[in-house]
Parts: C-alpha cells; sequence; structure tokens
C-alpha cells in the first residue's frame, strides 16, 4: 500500500489487511460499477465515506503488460495528486495499493474521498438548470487544459458534480497525460468528447455558448467558431465509428454483458443471463424438432437448419450452420465462419438500435481447427413476421381503410430504410423475407434477419445502393402497385438526401428485368415470372409525369 500523508486515520485497518475479506464481510453504502474489469463501490470509514475502486487484471498477458508499465490504480493516484498540485478538483486520493504474485499483478486497489452527494454529469443533463453545469464545465475543461491536463476519456460522465456545493469535479484519471502543451487538435478532440456525451442534449446555441466560455479570452481556438464546431463536428462523428465499433465487440469477450467459455466440445459466446446448461439444452431441443420436423420446423438443407420454438417464456430461433464439404472447412481455417459474423453483426444491429431479433448465443465445435457444427441463438419477440407475409396478410384485400394504413405503412418503411443507410447498415440479401415487422400502437416495428450477410460502417455505394433497392422491388408482391412503391421511393430518397428519383426509378427497372418475383405468402412460396418494364412502365410514367 502507498498512503497518503495523514490519511491513515481515515482508513479502516481490515481493508488495508484483505481488502477482498473486508468487502465480503462489510456492506457498501452503494454500488457504483461492477464489471469484470472493475468494480467501485462507496463504503464506511471512520471519517466518512470512502470511494473504493479494485482493478481487475485479465490473465497472465495483460499482467506482465504492469512489469514495465504502472498499473492503471498507480497512474489514477498520482495523476489525481498531480491535478491537485495544479488546481484541478478531484477526489483527494488516500490509499494505492497492488497485489502481485511472483512479480505479476494479479489486481490493484484505489481509495478516494467519496463525494458525497454527487452525480455524473451525464445523469443531470436532462434536468431543469442542467445547462448551468455544462457552461460551468467549459470553464472547467479550459483550466485543465491550461495547466497541461489532457483527459483521453473526458466525457459528461467523468465530471462529477457535488450537489449541495455544486461543485465539480474531474474523475476517472488513469486515462490522462501530463503535457507540456496541449495542442489545438488534442483540445478540440476533448471538446467532441464531451460534446458526443451529451449529443440528445445540446442544443447548436448551446454548443456555441460552451466554446465562448471554454475561449473567453479568444487565444485558444483559431478561426471562427463556425469552423471550430465543423471540426469538432467530425471528430464527433469519428467518435461515433468508434463507440460503435467498440460496443459491438463486447461480444466477443468476458465484458460486462457478456462471457465466453468452453463447455465440453463447445466454444460459447453468450449474453451473462443465459447459462450454458440452458445453451445446450436449446441446442437439443433444436435437434429434435429438425429430426421429426415437429412444431416450430422452419427450413433444413445442406448449409442450415432453422427453427422457432418456446423455451422458458421466450420465443427462441435457433440458426444452425453446416460445414458442406472439405473445401468449405478449409475456408474456415482463414476466415471467420458464417455463424461468427451472424453473432458479430447482430450484436452490432442491437447497439445501433435496430432491434427486434436478439442474439443470445452463439456455440461453435471444432476439430483441428475446421468447424464441424455451429449454432446461432437468437430471440425473436411474438407479433414479428417476414414482411412479405405481413404485407401479403394486411394489404393483400384492398380497401380505403387498408389504402390509408397502406400510406403510413409505407412512410415508416422508409424510414426504417433511411436508418439503415444514415448508420451505413448493408444487407447483401436485403429481400422482404429477411425484414421482419411488428404492427403496435398505430406503427411499425422492423428487424432484420440472416445477419451474416450484414456488413457495418462502410459507405454503401451506388451499386449496393441499387442492388437492395432491386432486392426489394423483385420480393414485393404486385398488389402494391407501382404507385405504392413510387410512394416508398419518393420519401426514402427525401430521407437520405437524394434526388434524380426518375433515373433512380428506371435502373431499379432495368435491374429488376429477368428477374422473378419471389415472396412468401400465407399460402407459402410464390416465385413466378414478370415483364417488370410493362408491369411498372404506364404507372411509373403517369406518377412521375
Amino acid at each position: 500500500w502507498t498512503i497518503a500523508e495523514g490519511a491513515d486515520k481515515r482508513l479502516p485497518l481490515p481493508l488495508l489487511d484483505d481488502p477482498e475479506e473486508f468487502l465480503l464481510k462489510t456492506p457498501s453504502q452503494e454500488v457504483i460499477k461492477d464489471s469484470p474489469v472493475r468494480t467501485a463501490t462507496i463504503i464506511s470509514g471512520p471519517q466518512g465515506g470512502l470511494f473504493l475502486k479494485r482493478y481487475k487484471t485479465r490473465g497472465v498477458k495483460e499482467g506482465l503488460k504492469y512489469l514495465l508499465a504502472p498499473s492503471k490504480a498507480r497512474k489514477e493516484w498520482e495523476m489525481a495528486h498531480l491535478a491537485l498540485r495544479r488546481g484541478i478538483p478531484t477526489p483527494a486520493p488516500l490509499a494505492m495499493g497492488e497485489r502481485r504474485k511472483n512479480g505479476v499483478l494479479k489486481d490493484a486497489f484505489l481509495i478516494t474521498q467519496a463525494i458525497s452527494p454527487s452525480l455524473p454529469l451525464i445523469e443531470l443533463t436532462h434536468e431543469e438548470g442542467q445547462e448551468g453545469y455544462i457552461f460551468r464545465a467549459a470553464r472547467l475543461i479550459r483550466k485543465a487544459h491550461g495547466v497541461g491536463l489532457f483527459h483521453q476519456d473526458l466525457h459528461a460522465g467523468n465530471i462529477l458534480v457535488q450537489r449541495d456545493k455544486e461543485e465539480l469535479y474531474v474523475i476517472d484519471l488513469h486515462r490522462s497525460k501530463s503535457l507540456r502543451r496541449i495542442s489545438e487538435r488534442r483540445r478540440l478532440w476533448n471538446l467532441a468528447q464531451f460534446f458526443y456525451s451529451i449529443r440528445p442534449w445540446l442544443t447548436a446555441g448551446a454548443k456555441e455558448e460552451f466554446l465562448r466560455l471554454y475561449d473567453e479570452e479568444r487565444d485558444t481556438l483559431k478561426g471562427k467558431d463556425a469552423r471550430i464546431l465543423d471540426k469538432i463536428e467530425r471528430l464527433e462523428d469519428r467518435i461515433y465509428r468508434r463507440h460503435m465499433k467498440s460496443r459491438t465487440k463486447r461480444c466477443l469477450k468476458n465484458s460486462g454483458g457478456f462471457y465466453v467459455t468452453k463447455r465440453e466440445c463447445w466454444r460459447i459466446w453468450a449474453k451473462r443471463d443465459w447459462q450454458p446448461d440452458g445453451l445446450l439444452e436449446i441446442i437439443e431441443k433444436h435437434q429434435d424438432i429438425v429430426a421429426a420436423q415437429k412444431e416450430g420446423f422452419i427450413k433444413d438443407d445442406r448449409r442450415t437448419a432453422i427453427t422457432l420454438f418456446e423455451f422458458m417464456e421466450r420465443r427462441i430461433c435457433v440458426k444452425e450452420y453446416r460445414s458442406e464439404n472439405q473445401l468449405s472447412r478449409c475456408k474456415g481455417l482463414l476466415r471467420r465462419s458464417k455463424a461468427w459474423k451472424g453473432w458479430l453483426m447482430g450484436n452490432g444491429l442491437v447497439v445501433r438500435g435496430i432491434e427486434g431479433i436478439t442474439p443470445l448465443a452463439l456455440l461453435e465445435r471444432r476439430r483441428w481447427g475446421f468447424t464441424q457444427k455451429a449454432f446461432l441463438i437468437m430471440e425473436t419477440p411474438p407479433g414479428y413476421v417476414e414482411l412479405d407475409r405481413y404485407m401479403v396478410r394486411t394489404f393483400g384485400i384492398s380497401s380505403l381503410y387498408e389504402g390509408a394504413k397502406k400510406r403510413a405503412f409505407l412512410r415508416v418503411l422508409a424510414g426504417f430504410m433511411a436508418t439503415l443507410y444514415q448508420l451505413k447498415i448493408a444487407h447483401r440479401d436485403l429481400k422482404t423475407c429477411n425484414i421482419m415487422v411488428k404492427e403496435e400502437d398505430n406503427t411499425w416495428r422492423f428487424g432484420l434477419v440472416d445477419m451474416d450477410d450484414i456488413q457495418l460502417d462502410k459507405e454503401i455505394p451506388p451499386r449496393g445502393f441499387m442492388k437492395e433497392l432491386v432486392q426489394l422491388n423483385t420480393s414485393t408482391p404486385l398488389f402494391m402497385d407501382m404507385r405504392d412503391r413510387l410512394r416508398f421511393l419518393i420519401q426514402y430518397l427525401k430521407l437520405i438526401k437524394k434526388d434524380e428519383v426518375r433515373k433512380i426509378l428506371l435502373e431499379v427497372i432495368r435491374g429488376s428485368r429477368g428477374r422473378e418475383l419471389v415472396y412468401v405468402s400465407t399460402e407459402g412460396d410464390v416465385i413466378m415470372e414478370v415483364d417488370w418494364k410493362k408491369v411498372c412502365t404506364s404507372d411509373s410514367q403517369a406518377t412521375t409525369s
């Protein structure tokens, strides 16, 4: 342990003797965070509340790293002392301890004063009068930059507000640096991090006022506010992409919401509320349904088998991936399996707000590096059906009521498609049977299936954009006539700020030629030859003229 001067009277001796034993026997006042990486709690001390943070070391590799680099606890300890010396408010560091075995770090502890009552600034942004805290943060960030303190994770969750005194504190300093001078590039990055963290509540006017307070003396940021704000917005977009990428990959490792383990011959990636025994039971039920083609059977071919059934009051869909031949198995040595991609992309959709179909677990069985079998387990809430099946059931028989409902439906569908485009979500097989829809409360919710065909965070090229429109066109039943299709197209292009409706329409018609109309009705698959030019031209000319 390293203990600050005069702090020993504020620390419980049993805590210093054995932190783990102390925490087991002493109930905490409040658990702030509990994850596989870090725990943070408020505990009682002889002279008031203490904030205890425990950094956990994951594996030998990370432990060896701290033979050369300071642990996170030590880094935060040192930076907190430096911040206080330079006049930057942060909770007073009281003690820092490291537990090592043969020099390898196992875990580390940091004890600071507890700021109470307090809340992170991000939790106050929705309250009335929150602008005052945000604008005070502008001067706090400016002061930190002025004394050379660069916080590499400066979001509104790392600024603490003491409610009774209305004082602001900078916290989580283990990712900070002391620099002789902080460049404009680093300053703008910090401002972009802060703006991004409170993006839903921060208006354009509030951003301008924040910058004015940050640069009151006009001696820090070079250029006009409009240019600076434009730079910050571009950095916010970059932070968003990094944030989404990081959140997407959490499903591949032990984290707060997911775990990775081995059970018997299986490698398992799963959400924390689903244990291996339950997942293996789901696989057994799936295999039983496929073998006997019982209720819940959806599909069975040489590549995949799909089932849908109730399990523990949840609607579960299982997609089984099969290795077709030796060539496909060899390909698996060079690239990730389709099941693995479906798991990753499916969770990527969830973190981007495209919900409805939620991946629960991925189980893979390998031998000598070859994937033998893989199962992607998903939850499909009640009410979701394939888009083509829904359209047949809802709009197959037209009426005045259905006409109004159809127009509203097409507007919401166009909004969903625009969201996919704006979030850079592409689907290589965007037929209507791969879009799920649920009607509720005078609106509709949408989701995507065949997640292994999804691509995230890449600009959608014109060819891919047209391919998706052609796939939608050639899988939509003909009772959705050309006027309906045009209403959808016009609304979609308007939302994504694309012009040339007529040109794009003609390209869709041209791309549809030679393709069969394929969709799923209430009676089963419908496959028919269609003269797309003849079907589309007359109505499209009438509507676009």
